[in-house]
């Protein structure tokens, strides 16, 4: 019975890499959407936060009018690009998730 001898010199790592790229960018894949959900769940809890405060100022302004306007109207700044940006892919991711808030 003949014994192959089998040196190492003369096999190429190809598939030992292609392998090791394809589970990277699987792995990449999945983080990617994890991180996607997680700020997609923090805007949507950031919009609703928001919106009970306006909701908030605007029933304590009809209870308690006043000739000047409520503090915590004038600190809450106005939404910036980063986060029209985030809602942005939150609103796309989504829709290509065929998720609905």
């Amino acid at each position: 019975m003949p014994t192959v001898i089998l040196n190492a010199s003369q096999h190429s790592p190809f598939w030992l890499i292609l392998t090791n790229i394809i589970l990277g960018a699987a792995v990449l894949l999945c983080l990617a959407v994890i991180v996607l959900e997680v700020l997609c769940e923090a805007c949507a809890h950031w919009k609703r936060w928001r919106s009970y405060e306006a909701e908030l100022n605007h029933d304590m302004q009809e209870m308690f009018a006043s000739a000047h306007p409520p503090v915590v109207a004038a600190r809450t700044p106005p939404p910036g690009v980063l986060s029209k940006l985030l809602e942005a892919v939150c609103r796309y991711w989504c829709r290509l998730s065929h998720r609905h808030n």
